[in-house]
Formats: structure tokens, sequence, C-alpha cells
């Protein structure tokens, strides 16, 4: 995965950033790995939104359509682990 992972971000750095959406896509992707540091977040070129993480966890892939849909899921597992 981390390659996935590496690909999606150096596409991000080398894309044309002033394209529609790709500095807000950017932006996101910050928010959510200073929020979630414990996740690995990647947007698939079919523009899916996808979060990761390895080691015990009973939930380590999410795939969203967009940053909201996926924080609002991350947020539920964070509290959802933080009740075990």
């Amino acid at each position: 995965m981390t390659n996935l992972r590496e690909s999606a971000s150096q596409r991000l750095r080398n894309d044309d950033l002033a394209a529609p959406g790709r500095l807000d896509e950017a932006g996101e992707l910050d928010a959510l790995r200073a929020e979630f540091p414990g996740w690995s977040f990647l947007i698939s070129d079919q523009g899916r939104w996808w979060a990761l993480r390895t080691g015990p966890h009973a939930v380590s892939e999410v795939i969203t359509d967009g940053p909201a849909l996926l924080r609002e899921q991350l947020l539920e597992i964070r509290v959802v682990e933080q009740g075990r």
C-alpha cells in the first residue's frame, strides 16, 4: 500500500495544481492527515477517497466518494474504538 500512497501524494504534487479542485483536494488531504494521524490517505484515479491503516484494528480501510463522508466515517470509527 505504501506505493499507492506515495503515488497519490506524488500525483498531487506533480499535477497541475491550478486545475479545478486540486488545491481543495490537497488541503483536504492535509486536514485529514492532521485530524487522523494513525491513518494514511489517498485519492484514487476514479476520485474515490481512501483511508488506510495497519495493525490490529477492526477497520483498516475506508473508501468513500468524498472527504466529508470519509471524515464522518472515521469519526464514527474513533468513537466506537474509544468505547472499547
